[in-house]
C-alpha cells in the first residue's frame, strides 16, 4: 500500500531516521542561523524531531567543510512536497512508498521525493562515495 515518508538527514553517513507524513503536527526552523528544521510528531509530549541538519564549520558535512544555511522557507518547501506525494498516493493507493529527503546539490539544500527503490539504490550510493572518500 502506497505511503509516505519524511527522511531525516544526519551527520552520520549512512544513518537516518523515517517519520510518517501523518505523524507530523507541526514544522520549525531553529536557531537564528537556520541550522535545524524540526517536526513536531503525534505526540505533543515527544521530542522534536530534527528532519535536517546543517552543521557549522566544526562538523563537516558529505565532504565539505561548511554547510550552508537552510533556506529560510524550507520547512514550507517540505510541505509542498509532501502535497505533491500525498496526491500521487491518493491517486494510486496500490503505487509505492515513497519517501522525501533533503540534501545538497550544487551547494543547494533540496528536497527530493523518491519511490523506495530509487532511495535504496540512493544510500547506498551514498554509503558507497563515502566510504571511498573516508
Amino acid at each position: 500500500m502506497a505511503s509516505v515518508w519524511v527522511a531525516t538527514n544526519t551527520t552520520q553517513e549512512g544513518t537516518f531516521a523515517l517519520v510518517r507524513d501523518c505523524e507530523i503536527r507541526s514544522l520549525r526552523m531553529d536557531g537564528s542561523k537556520l541550522r535545524t528544521l524540526t517536526a513536531m510528531t503525534a505526540d505533543p509530549e515527544g521530542p522534536r524531531t530534527a528532519l535536517v541538519y546543517a552543521p557549522e564549520t566544526d562538523v563537516p558535512y558529505r565532504g565539505i567543510e561548511t554547510a550552508p544555511p537552510l533556506p529560510p522557507c524550507f520547512h514550507l518547501e517540505l510541505i509542498h512536497h509532501l502535497d505533491s506525494a500525498r496526491n500521487l498516493v491518493a491517486n494510486d493507493p496500490e503505487g509505492p512508498v515513497l519517501i522525501i529527503r533533503a540534501g545538497l546539490e550544487d551547494g543547494e539544500w533540496k528536497w527530493r521525493t523518491y519511490t523506495y527503490d530509487t532511495f535504496h539504490a540512493h544510500m547506498t550510493m551514498e554509503a558507497i562515495t563515502t566510504a571511498e572518500q573516508g
